[in-house]
């Protein structure tokens, strides 16, 4: 629950100041996503994690951040409910999940 809490709060703050962001479908559409987001992050993070280990190991974890671009580029690509214009709109969104996740 603490997840989906903070994907939707990244998701809402990214929407927010980015003008690359696009939620669409409300509240409901950020619910939508964020539990999609959590889903990813609980299936697939581990799992790259353990192919990419060296390159997480070599950049001291900062390949963590492409991990997560990685699993938001997905969740766009499946989802109406998220859009990106733009690389740029998406890793600040990603890195902006992420602190999102650590504080909450």
């Amino acid at each position: 629950m603490g997840k989906i809490v903070a994907n939707s709060v990244g998701l809402y703050g990214a929407s927010y100041f980015l003008q690359g962001v696009i939620l669409t479908g409300g509240w409901k559409g950020l619910i939508i996503a964020a539990v999609v987001l959590a889903i990813l992050h609980t299936l697939l993070r581990p799992i790259l994690k353990i192919i990419t280990a060296p390159l997480v190991l070599i950049t001291f974890g900062l390949f963590s951040i492409i991990i997560n671009i990685g699993i938001l580029w997905v969740a766009d690509h499946y989802l109406i409910q998220i859009g990106f214009t733009d690389f740029y709109s998406l890793a600040v969104t990603a890195i902006i999940i992420t602190v999102a996740n650590i504080f909450i």
